[in-house]
């Protein structure tokens, strides 16, 4: 009877750390959910979303909002990240506060750009830059030291 006793207890402790460790694997990443919207609460579809990684200044991803203005990342490493939503002009027009994801964490957002007939009628409101961008949530993060380069091409004599 204790042998019984004694199998079952392995079996189970077997079987319940091979479960964890399975789970163990399928933490990849972590995640973030957001909408995309005005300042007025209407949804922006079919938006531009990228993903910025802080400490790097670099584009992770970009992706485009669905019809209810719903996009998502995922697999991502721990790290404070920005979400920017993006015009059809090119524009940064909206962006997130900073965004710190971990292991196998769900973030939800909700980015808010100007009025979306604003928007509409000049393709951009006010044509925030990226190093802008960057500095200005990495200051609000009290991350410090980030070098932003901002590069002009110079035009010929015959312009």
């Amino acid at each position: 009877m204790r042998r019984i006793v004694a199998l079952v207890l392995v079996a189970a402790v077997t079987l319940t750390g091979g479960r964890a460790a399975l789970g163990a694997q399928a933490e990849t990443g972590g995640t973030i959910r957001g909408t995309a919207q005005s300042s007025t609460g209407q949804v922006l579809s079919n938006y531009n979303v990228q993903l910025r990684n802080l400490q790097t200044g670099e584009l992770v991803d970009s992706t485009t909002s669905d019809a209810a203005g719903s996009f998502s990342f995922g697999g991502l490493s721990t790290a404070r990240y920005v979400i920017e939503i993006v015009s059809q002009a090119g524009a940064i027009v909206g962006t997130s506060s900073a965004i710190t994801v971990t292991a196998a964490a769900t973030v939800t957002v909700s980015v808010t750009a100007p009025a979306t007939a604003a928007i509409a009628a000049t393709g951009a409101i006010a044509g925030v830059s990226t190093a802008t961008t960057i500095a200005a949530v990495a200051a609000a993060a009290g991350i410090a030291g980030v070098a932003v380069a901002v590069t002009q091409e110079e035009a010929s004599p015959s312009r």
